[in-house]
């Protein structure tokens, strides 16, 4: 007998809602969650395809050991004690040999990494080494911090209430689906057209002028340069 789960997508800082439906510990379809604030019902293609971080046969089960040459692409399986005995006896030698900020802590944008950055943050300063890298400086950080600097905080555009929005670089139809779009077009709630007809128009490379009303996104020229 199958039964549905109330869970969040992770696959970025929006967090939708997700309906899993569940047969015998197996994943039968993930279907967006109606009555979450986020995505109201809506997923995007990532998060449609979520159930393949499980179910996928590539996905790995345990911790690989490399026992040819570098980029050989030969791993050998091992438990998840060797694993852990084996990194911290190495990790022990780097601190005893050079000090413990010799050791940096690089992470990405995988599923949960706000979750585990945490952890992170955590371990790194329990071991004594201030050195954390991210991908910040090339995504959300230098966007957060010019707001600050301009406006004292970050704001959240108004998209339910505008009558045009100019996006330059950017085109939410395909980046933001599931929200800034529908945000912009639609009630904030009734999925019903938007009583303030937003527009957007949107400059993308190479430099074109689209429009978005209610209706859809309708090419109206192209722009030689700005």
């Amino acid at each position: 007998m199958s039964e549905t789960i109330k869970t969040i997508c992770q696959m970025c800082y929006f967090y939708c809602g997700l309906d899993v439906t569940v047969e015998q510990g197996r994943i039968l379809r993930v279907e967006g969650m109606p009555e979450h604030p986020t995505n109201q019902g809506r997923l995007c293609a990532k998060g449609l395809a979520s159930a393949q971080l499980v179910t996928d046969p590539r996905r790995l089960r345990t911790p690989l050991r490399r026992v040819g040459e570098r980029g050989s692409g030969q791993w050998q399986p091992i438990s998840w004690d060797e694993a852990l005995d084996e990194i911290a006896e190495k990790l022990a030698a780097i601190r005893d040999d050079s000090g413990p900020e010799q050791v940096g802590y690089y992470r990405g944008q995988a599923p949960g990494w706000v979750t585990n950055y945490n952890y992170v943050i955590r371990f790194m300063n329990a071991w004594g080494s201030p050195n954390i890298f991210t991908h910040a400086h090339l995504c959300f950080a230098p966007r957060a911090i010019a707001h600050a600097a301009t406006f004292g905080g970050f704001p959240e555009p108004d998209y339910e209430h505008t009558n045009c929005i100019m996006l330059l670089g950017y085109n939410p139809a395909f980046t933001s689906p599931v929200t800034t779009i529908c945000r912009a077009l639609c009630g904030p709630a009734s999925g019903e057209p938007s009583s303030s007809s937003s527009i957007l128009a949107s400059l993308i490379p190479p430099p074109r002028l689209i429009c978005f009303s209610s209706r859809g996104p309708v090419l109206l020229g192209r722009w030689c340069w700005l």
